[in-house]
């Protein structure tokens, strides 16, 4: 069926709900539009529901608010017309989590996250989140969910295109990229009360409908501009560029090298310095890294000490996989390396997701920045 046709079904169950709650995604496909649908109006009766198919739930990852962009990212949200209706600073909390993501944690789900749940976990863990309810007026025939996906890009980053948040603030991968919005408006307010009371919902969609009659917004930007600052402030900092980190991971290791092979591979190294500094998308960026590091194997000794085993580790990129975040780790510390925190949460989802990197492959994508 298509999403069409499971608000067609959604429909005919309550002929009264307004039009445009349902879309096409995994819940609606195994019939759970309709139960979410009662418990909402079990849980917050009388409702301005008419408002809710121009609302949708977002949230800014633990990852975007550690790193510099978050800012950005919130004014690309909201620069697409939306208004925030109710923002909130999260914790981390590993219950939500699981029930937030509940329908990916689903070996029916196609795209399940059973296999790497265990890692998801630590990033959603790693800090505070922003969640929030938006309103978004003008949608040129588009659902808002359809609107906010398009402008945060695909799920992996390697296929987004410039003028995407995941392409244009180079989120990390699959695993640490920096956005979630709900897939529809009724998975939007079911989402919503993750992080929200009922009367809470019960507000925002009257705020919502108030905004509809021409309200002004400009008290709630501000004041959810204020809570994200506020929420990200003692967090943000980190660079969480893939590329950059392993840049530094690399410069780090080639510290305890020998002098001869520190020389041997200076200009390899300015060239990935330089590249640290650029802003390309990031499958140019990962394209570029590969190149140059091809160029350093060849200045590597062969020797089986923990310093030059881990160079040449890190200069072949192609022999990547999920276990060699094991074999860094342990090489980490046998060279004395303290390797924890950001720079590990990223080592470790991008060597997760090897299958996902652009090594010098075409893909099957629109486009590849």
């Amino acid at each position: 069926m298509t999403g069409n046709d499971y608000e067609k079904a959604f429909l005919e169950v309550f002929p009264d709900a307004p039009p445009g709650l349902v879309g096409e995604n995994f819940p609606a496909s195994v019939g759970l539009a309709a139960p979410l649908w009662q418990r909402l109006n079990d849980a917050v009766p009388g409702a301005r529901w008419d408002i809710l198919p121009r609302c949708v739930f977002v949230m800014l990852k633990p990852d975007c608010l550690a790193r510099d962009c978050c800012t950005l990212a919130w004014k690309g949200l909201v620069a697409t017309g939306a208004v925030p209706l109710h923002v909130v600073s999260a914790m981390p909390d590993p219950g939500r989590w699981e029930r937030l993501y509940q329908y990916n944690l689903s070996t029916l789900n196609p795209q399940n996250m059973v296999g790497s749940w265990w890692l998801t976990a630590q990033v959603l863990m790693a800090g505070p989140s922003i969640a929030a309810l938006l309103y978004v007026p003008d949608t040129d025939g588009r659902s808002p969910a359809e609107v906010i996906t398009t402008l945060k890009g695909p799920s992996d980053p390697y296929r987004t295109c410039p003028g995407q948040l995941r392409h244009d603030l180079l989120a990390t991968n699959v695993g640490m990229n920096m956005i979630h919005s709900a897939d529809d408006s009724l998975l939007s307010a079911h989402e919503f009360l993750l992080f929200a009371g009922e009367e809470d919902l019960r507000r925002a969609l009257e705020l919502a409908a108030d905004l509809h009659a021409g309200h002004d917004a400009d008290g709630l930007h501000a004041a959810a501009l204020q809570t994200i600052e506020a929420t990200a402030k003692p967090v943000t900092g980190h660079d969480l560029d893939p590329v950059s980190v392993l840049i530094r991971l690399k410069n780090r290791v080639r510290r305890l090298a020998p002098v001869a092979v520190r020389e041997r591979t200076e200009e390899v190294y300015r060239r990935l310095e330089t590249l640290a500094g650029e802003r390309n998308g990031p499958t140019a960026r990962w394209r570029a890294f590969e190149s140059i590091v091809r160029d350093e194997l060849p200045s590597l000794p062969a020797g089986t000490d923990p310093v030059s085993s881990l160079m040449i580790l890190l200069a072949t990129p192609r022999s990547w996989g999920p276990d060699t975040t094991t074999t860094i780790t342990a090489a980490m510390t046998a060279a004395g390396l303290e390797h924890s925190g950001w720079p590990r949460l990223v080592i470790d989802t991008t060597l997760h997701y090897t299958d996902r990197l652009p090594l010098s492959t075409p893909m099957e994508q629109s486009c590849a920045g």
